[in-house]
């Protein structure tokens, strides 16, 4: 480890070296367990966020959503689905792909029910030492299903965020 003397002071400090490129400066977590559902094909925030402050320009933020979800659909086709964005303040930096989450059965039913889990990790580098929010949006493929996120009566889970500073 390298240190620095300061000859006035007498005082160690410690340099870089101590927190090399790759890091982890700070940890800092978020989870929702109060179902939210959503309703309609645009994007709506699920009410999973959580905070950062990043002590230096150089850090990267890695981010790990896990979200919970209950998907149903009575009628009008046999496919449901949803997708789930992320967001740094108010940029979109992880784009859903496609239609997301997607499920399919044969046509001979009449009522589709899914349980499942989305989770993801994202490398941002946001270039801020200033507060950061991140926050996930999701919207349903089809106006006649019904997507409840963070916990529902199937999933009853636990949707979460991790937000880990490393250093540049």
């Amino acid at each position: 480890m390298a240190i620095t003397l300061n000859g006035t002071t007498n005082v160690i400090t410690p340099t870089t070296a101590i927190n090399p490129t790759g890091s982890v400066l700070q940890v800092v977590t978020a989870t929702n367990t109060t179902a939210k559902t959503i309703a309609g094909t645009s994007f709506v925030d699920t009410d999973l966020t959580c905070n950062i402050t990043p002590s230096a320009t150089s850090s990267k933020v890695l981010v790990h959503v896990s979200h919970f979800i209950e998907q149903d659909r009575f009628s009008g086709g046999d496919t449901l689905g949803c997708a789930i964005q992320l967001l740094r303040d108010s940029t979109v930096i992880k784009h859903a792909k496609g239609s997301g989450k997607y499920i399919s059965v044969p046509e001979e039913s009449s009522h589709i029910v899914w349980n499942g889990i989305e989770t993801f990790f994202i490398l941002d580098s946001p270039s801020s030492t200033s507060a950061l929010t991140y926050k996930t949006q999701a919207k349903e493929n089809h106006a006649d299903q019904s997507t409840t996120l963070n916990g529902g009566s199937a999933t009853e889970g636990i949707s979460m965020i991790v937000l880990m500073e490393v250093a540049g």
